[in-house]
């Protein structure tokens, strides 16, 4: 069942077997403050997308100061390409229940906003398969000030990122441990969750030891487990450095979100064919592809 919506509705019902579900095309779409509450603690995502296929064209979508998440993805294999999730009351992107797709050149901004999580990925526990493949994000938060989370792997669920920028948050990536065999925590012994060649700045303390860490709503002491899982910082060649992204995290204002800086480290390469093999980190290169029509280029709030 689709979130948000009663059981007994048939709305709410999503799935199937046909990763090459061909839902249509969403190009070059604006969604702004949308979330209706249903109930309490109940709103509605920007844009939710459940059980679509990798056949379905997903490109130039914005999620702007949305009451919920910005992205959620239930299950599917959908390929996301130059997403932006602006100012959203909670999570930027959330992965969930099985989703395998691919996401690349998106962008996660929290400035002004309640925003919760960067990235959030989910699973129902003992039943691993959420597992994106994330690339080329550029996630900023709300500052080093706020107490939030740049990404969490919940309950079973796994995933790579990769080639990306975290910025401006007060805690770094966490992960699940439950002692469950199938936790998240196993998914990354497993190597299932990978964080790799990746770019940190003003993120979880700006210490290497900080930016990766394990949480555990039912066992007191992970000390071990953390120890395992911030050292996986230097192993996936993730590295503390200033993109030079000029950016305020506590208020909406005028920004350019090229980093100025040179190339920052080796990058990774993924296998999957559908991803544009690129040399920059983050979401942009030389060029904004926010321009001429996102509303952060309208309102004037780019000045690249």
């Amino acid at each position: 069942m689709m979130e948000g919506i009663p059981f007994e509705d048939p709305r709410g019902m999503y799935g199937g077997n046909n990763e090459k579900d061909n839902s249509g095309i969403l190009k070059y779409v604006s969604i702004r403050h949308g979330g209706t509450q249903l109930s309490k603690d109940n709103e509605i995502n920007a844009l939710t997308l459940g059980g679509v296929g990798n056949q379905t064209t997903l490109e130039y979508v914005e999620a702007i100061s949305n009451r919920d998440d910005g992205f959620e993805f239930f299950g599917g294999t959908v390929n996301g390409r130059y997403l932006l999730s602006a100012f959203c009351g909670d999570d930027a992107f959330d992965f969930d229940l099985g989703f395998k797709g691919n996401c690349q050149f998106i962008v996660g901004l929290q400035a002004g906003s309640p925003g919760d999580l960067l990235v959030e990925l989910s699973d129902n526990e003992g039943f691993p398969s959420t597992r994106p493949n994330i690339t080329n994000g550029t996630f900023i938060g709300r500052g080093m000030d706020e107490n939030g989370q740049t990404a969490r792997f919940d309950n079973s669920s796994a995933g790579i990122i990769s080639n990306s920028l975290f910025l401006h948050q007060k805690q770094g990536i966490l992960i699940e441990y439950s002692g469950n065999q199938l936790d998240s925590y196993q998914q990354f012994i497993d190597g299932y969750i990978q964080i790799l060649n990746s770019v940190f700045y003003m993120t979880g303390n700006n210490s290497a030891l900080h930016i990766l860490g394990v949480y555990s709503l039912d066992v007191d002491d992970v000390t071990e487990q953390d120890e395992r899982v911030s050292q996986y910082f230097a192993t996936g060649n993730n590295i503390l450095g200033n993109p030079q992204i000029e950016y305020n995290p506590q208020e909406i204002s005028e920004m350019n979100l090229l980093p100025k800086a040179d190339r920052i480290g080796e990058l990774h390469i993924p296998a999957d064919s559908w991803f544009e093999q690129v040399d920059f980190k983050g979401a942009f290169g030389t060029a904004n592809w926010l321009n001429n029509w996102s509303l952060l280029d309208q309102e004037g709030l780019i000045i690249d």
